[in-house]
């Protein structure tokens, strides 16, 4: 089937709802370069990247 036009859904294609936004954007991590100095940064980080990588 050949179309002469794209179907009207992609001539005027709607925003994202606010629900769907999180799939469009990649979470960030700042490692600062010493997070692993000690106990409390490890975790922070270990907990940063867990959050992140469920979303």
């Amino acid at each position: 089937m050949h179309l002469s036009r794209p179907p009207s859904n992609l001539e005027n294609p709607k925003p994202l709802s606010s629900d769907l936004l999180h799939l469009t954007t990649i979470p960030t991590i700042d490692l600062e370069g010493r997070v692993f100095e000690d106990e409390t940064k490890r975790k922070n980080t270990v907990d940063e990247v867990k959050d992140a990588a469920e979303k």
